[in-house]
């Protein structure tokens, strides 16, 4: 009896110690994909040192090629040279319309020859791919959808879809409104505001994909060409990659994808503690009264004094 119980006691060592080496854990893999490029001056920088800060950091960072997806307008009125630059560093540049309309506010006939003017302005600078993002990620209603699908497949189009989103456009709107009202900008606050917005939204949606069945995915990253991308790609990169997260090529982004992943919660189909998708809808980090008050608390922003000045070189 006594043996019996020693051979159980050993028994049940090796199954509490094995346990964690036998759990399998989802891959994490994450591509990078920068909107609205180009994109106009700001106080901080102007549009072509945001370019090549934002492609230096990149390259600091040793990341794989991005996806960087440009409106036409842009590139016709003053950007071309910014994304020539993304081109020839090995990034790819991708198609967002010309005209940067939401689908739902036009005909799907309007919406494609937008396309079309795009593609003509596009296709031959270095890195273009035949990548397409909708603005704003708006697919409109089901038949618009249908026919705009169909054209961009007849056009070799791929949906750039997106699974991780997030509110920087928001937290960048707020940074230049402070420094159009001449406030001191604390940098590195703002970093770590940036970056806690930034992680909590690439877990929720991680763990929503989970939640969903689609824990083997290849994620897609939403940023933009902004001042904080141009600030801070750098530490996020690294602090991506501090948690477990491999960066991966844009070119590589879409092949494990479902192609009706949608970047907007759906039903949850199981709950788990662990999982930030289980308790929250959405991230509270896509939260305008969130951010607003969050850098108020943090003291990103404040009002100047005459010591206290903001360049580029931050």
């Amino acid at each position: 009896m006594l043996i019996l119980l020693r051979l159980l006691l050993i028994l049940l060592f090796f199954v509490y110690t094995a346990a964690p080496f036998a759990r399998v854990e989802h891959p994490k893999r994450l591509a990078i994909t920068i909107d609205d490029a180009p994109s106009p001056a700001s106080p901080l920088f102007t549009g072509q040192q945001r370019a090549l800060t934002i492609i230096q950091q990149l390259k600091k960072a040793k990341a794989p090629p991005v996806g960087v997806f440009a409106i036409g307008s842009h590139v016709a009125s003053f950007g071309e040279d910014q994304l020539r630059a993304f081109g020839l560093a090995g990034h790819a540049i991708g198609n967002h319309t010309y005209a940067h309309r939401c689908l739902k506010n036009c005909s799907s006939e309007w919406y494609i020859q937008d396309i079309a003017k795009a593609e003509n302005l596009l296709k031959n600078l270095p890195g273009y791919v035949p990548l397409f993002r909708y603005p704003g990620l708006d697919e409109g209603y089901p038949a618009q959808s249908k026919k705009v699908q169909a054209a961009l497949s007849s056009m070799g189009y791929i949906n750039a879809n997106v699974t991780i989103n997030n509110f920087d456009f928001y937290i960048s709107y707020i940074l230049q409104k402070a420094l159009r009202e001449g406030k001191f900008i604390d940098f590195d606050k703002l970093r770590k505001v940036y970056l806690h917005v930034m992680l909590e939204c690439v877990e929720f949606f991680d763990g929503l994909s989970i939640l969903q069945g689609k824990n083997n995915i290849n994620h897609v990253l939403l940023m933009h060409s902004n001042d904080l991308t141009a600030l801070y790609i750098g530490d996020l990169l690294q602090a991506l990659r501090d948690r477990g997260w491999t960066i991966i090529s844009i070119h590589n982004a879409y092949k494990p994808i479902p192609a009706n992943f949608k970047n907007k919660p759906i039903k949850i189909m199981a709950e788990t503690s662990r999982n930030p998708a289980s308790i929250r809808n959405t991230p509270q980090s896509m939260s305008p009264q969130y951010l607003s008050t969050l850098l108020q608390k943090e003291k990103v922003f404040i009002d100047a004094t005459p010591l206290h000045t903001y360049t580029a070189s931050k």
